[in-house]
This record gives C-alpha cells, structure tokens and sequence, in this order.
C-alpha cells in the first residue's frame, strides 16, 4: 500500500511539472511576438490596461470544478511581448496550453 501511495504522488508531481513546463514552454515562445500573435491564439483578452509605462494584457478563464487560470502579458510600446505570467494549475490552464501550442 505505501508503494502504491508513493507511486500515485510520484505521478501526480511529474503531471504537474509537465503541464507548469508546457506554460513556460509555450509562453517562452511568445516572448518577442506580437500581441496579435497571443490574440490568434487565445482570443481576446479579458483586461488590456495602460499602467504607466507597461501595457499589460490579460486573459482569465473559470472552468467549473477547476481552478481558475490566468495569463498575463507585458507588452512594450510596439505591442511586442515582453514579458509573461500565469496562474492556475493543469485543469484550469488545459485550454490555453492547448491554444497556445497550435501552430
């Protein structure tokens, strides 16, 4: 039985290392696209705010029974991504890592 406990945790951490390095993965991607690219892929964002010098574009997603997921962009002047961030876990990212790995 203690076998099978460490066999089950052991698995759940590889899926979440999988589905947090499919983000970052797809994400790296991004970086130094244009925001149309992150659009054709995930929609349109949720929130597109002017904070000072940062333009930060944000999409957010609630699936039922799962934990909200979040990913938001900084993008520069030109509309280039800059720089990312996401919140959330495998269930409630599934759809954007899905769409972000869409060629």
């Amino acid at each position: 039985m203690k076998k099978l406990s460490i066999l089950i945790a052991a698995c759940a951490l590889t899926a979440c290392a999988t589905w947090g390095q499919n983000l970052n993965e797809a994400l790296d991607a991004m970086v130094n696209q244009p925001l149309s690219v992150a659009i054709a892929k995930l929609g349109n964002p949720s929130e597109d705010q002017n904070l000072g010098s940062e333009h930060v574009v944000k999409w957010n997603l609630v699936n039922p029974g799962a934990r909200p997921c979040s990913i938001t962009l900084e993008v520069d002047s030109f509309n280039v991504i800059k720089k990312y961030d996401y919140e959330g876990n495998a269930d409630g990212c599934e759809r954007y890592i899905k769409a972000l790995k869409k060629h």
